[in-house]
């Protein structure tokens, strides 16, 4: 409840009165009376202290532009003592918009290069993401090709075992006793089978030249008595026809001598007969040589075969048994790789437009391009670049990030700390600032409707 009004507040209220009648307010003495109570009373007063007329106030504002004027135009730095308190409360004003300019851009820059960094973050993260997996995939193949080399040497040790298996049943079989020689089952000739051989053959040389010196006067005799023979049986008027037909038959009998030639002489046969004894024996020997080969040959078959059959039934299906492992292993590889790919994919959409323009800038394309226009160029600079770089051509690991690496990503991480930090500072000042700022607007608020409540234009509900 206001305090009741004491004596001592009446000249007061006449001294609030006759200044507000000067300022032209509309309110009795009476009604100025009845509200100069409590806070309202000290309010009033200040009003009164403060406010000025129009008079005044014209008077005070060419006052001011002449001092103003008359400072212009001298070059001597007033003192700070002279200024007034406007000017003061101006000059602070200046600064502190100058200041809040000044600190606005600095917290747009630093949002900026936060951005910048997150996002420089964020793709060094999805790039050590990547290298995680590809390493993962690599220590997998590497573990898989350990694996296949060392069923490599296994099954190389196997193979040697049988090649000196092989060897030394090949050396037993070798160095079995064969047939006996052929040299051996070949009789000796003596030399008096060959001297009574020569002088058989001499005898009946000398034989056939004597049966050829007799038999040529026979012979010409028998010529003669067979054109005699030949003309009597077709008449004295045909002597041509005689030795025509004379020769006829010499001529077929030439033919049927040819047709059946006699028998060779026996010591061209007896020749033949040896050389093709001796060819005989030969072919025998060679025979009974591939005969024994084949033997051999046909037990070491029936060795290799009993190993690779106990090859089979030892390795065979263990080889399977791990090639299955191997094969369910991959399609979950697969699987995990082809899930990755899909969350890559599926991780920001705006990604999308910055990677589809990153892969035009790539693949140097100009233009409004299409999709398969893209993929069709990509798919052309994957297969150049495989012609170049083989892919068995890489290290086994994945490297080490280097010193310079190291260094770039320090240096990246202590930026983004120190630019977090001081963006954390700035905020929290400028929120102080903000709730000062919220405090001191509520308090004009209020000011503000209370003189509207005094100078009675607004009802106090």
């Amino acid at each position: 409840m206001p305090s009741k009004q004491t004596k001592s507040d009446l000249p007061n209220c006449a001294g609030v009165y006759s200044s507000l009648s000067s300022l032209g307010a509309p309110v009795t003495l009476e009604e100025l009376t009845r509200l100069y109570n409590g806070p309202l009373a000290d309010a009033l007063q200040f009003l009164s202290q403060h406010v000025v007329g129009r008079h005044a106030a014209s008077s005070t504002r060419a006052s001011i532009a002449i001092a103003q004027e008359e400072r212009s135009k001298s070059h001597l730095k007033q003192p700070d003592t002279a200024r007034s308190s406007g000017e003061k409360a101006v000059a602070r004003l200046s600064s502190a918009k100058q200041a809040s300019a000044v600190y606005s851009k600095q917290l747009a820059d630093s949002e900026a290069k936060t951005h910048a960094t997150r996002a420089q973050a964020d793709n060094l993260q999805h790039k050590l993401d990547h290298k995680r997996k590809m390493l993962l995939l690599l220590r997998t193949l590497e573990t898989k090709q350990s694996l296949r080399i060392k069923r490599l040497e296994e099954m190389t040790k196997l193979v040697d075992e049988l090649r000196g298996t092989a060897s030394q049943h090949h050396a037993q079989f070798i160095g079995m006793p064969t047939s006996p020689n052929a040299e051996a089952q070949i009789r000796r000739v003596s030399i008096s089978n060959t001297r009574d051989s020569m002088t058989d053959l001499h005898s009946y040389i000398i034989r056939l030249s004597r049966l050829v010196e007799s038999s040529s006067s026979g012979n010409s005799n028998a010529m003669q008595q067979l054109k005699e023979i030949i003309a009597q049986s077709s008449g004295p008027d045909s002597p041509l026809n005689a030795t025509l037909t004379i020769e006829r038959c010499f001529s077929h009998a030439h033919g049927l001598a040819v047709q059946h030639l006699a028998l060779p002489s026996r010591s061209s046969s007896i020749c033949d007969l040896k050389v093709k004894r001796l060819t005989n024996l030969e072919k025998e020997v060679s025979l009974q040589r591939s005969a024994d080969l084949s033997t051999a040959l046909r037990r070491l078959c029936d060795c290799h075969i009993q190993s690779i059959v106990e090859f089979a039934e030892m390795v065979s299906h263990p080889l399977r048994r791990l090639l299955h492992e191997e094969s369910r292993r991959s399609k979950g590889y697969v699987d995990i790789a082809r899930l990755s790919i899909v969350a890559d994919a599926l991780i920001e959409p705006s990604d999308k437009l910055s990677f589809l323009a990153q892969v035009i800038r790539v693949c140097r394309m100009h233009g409004n391009v299409g999709v398969r226009t893209i993929l069709d160029e990509v798919e052309h600079v994957i297969r150049h670049s495989y012609r170049r770089v083989s892919l068995w051509d890489t290290s086994d690991r994945l490297p080490e990030p280097g010193d310079v690496d190291t260094v770039l990503i320090g240096t990246c991480r202590s930026s983004m700390q120190a630019t977090h930090d001081r963006a954390t500072k700035l905020l929290t000042r400028k929120a102080e600032k903000a709730v000062i700022g919220r405090s001191l607007a509520r308090e004009v608020e209020e000011l503000l409707r209370e003189s509207r409540l005094v100078l009675g234009l607004q009802t106090k509900d």
